[in-house]
């Protein structure tokens, strides 16, 4: 009799979180939605995945999933995506944070210091907005324009002797302390 009452309460309980497989996704709309394969014979369809906020993927087919009922319901189930395959491995210190794409090479790598380290895969361009092309020529034309400017500072340098590099601190002090310090006009923050 206790078994007969505990049965199905045991079965929805175990029912709660499932792992499964990533079938297909549909991107078109405000919330994803996936087919899961949680096992050789059941497949769920329209299962909202949950992502957090301000990150957006698209997971490939295949990729594992961790479904849950919510409120012990089968019938409405999200999942969470992930793929073991394609995490980075021992590449990050404690409290950072990346974002990839599978083994690309491509990553944005919040370091624990505050920097912002962004690899691009290879062969390939770090672009920013909508107006790259426009925005990386910007860029190119100051970084020429800075790296002339600096020439010529190291150019009108003229040793003094005995000063221990002073006169030519003073040069590049003046070249970074003007219109040249990088901090005063970053082409890519402005946007």
């Amino acid at each position: 009799m206790v078994k007969a009452k505990v049965g199905p309460l045991a079965a929805r309980v175990a029912g709660l979180v499932t792992r499964g497989e990533l079938k297909t996704l549909k991107d078109s709309t405000g919330l994803q939605r996936a087919q899961v394969s949680l096992t050789a014979d059941e497949v769920q369809d329209d299962v909202e995945v949950i992502t957090p906020p301000g990150f957006t993927s698209r997971p490939a087919a295949g990729a594992e999933v961790l479904v849950l009922a919510v409120g012990g319901n089968s019938a409405h189930r999200v999942a969470l995506v992930f793929d073991r395959g394609t995490r980075l491995v021992d590449e990050l210190a404690e409290g950072e944070a990346a974002m990839h794409i599978g083994n690309a090479g491509q990553v944005v790598h919040l370091k624990a210091n505050g920097d912002v380290v962004i690899t691009p895969g290879a062969g390939a361009k770090v672009l920013l907005g909508d107006d790259a092309a426009t925005k990386h020529a910007a860029l190119a034309e100051m970084i020429t324009a800075r790296l002339d400017a600096l020439v010529t500072a190291i150019n009108a340098w003229v040793p003094a002797p005995m000063d221990g590099g002073a006169a030519l601190k003073a040069a590049l002090a003046a070249w970074l302390g003007g219109s040249n310090a990088c901090a005063s006009d970053n082409v890519y923050a402005k946007g």
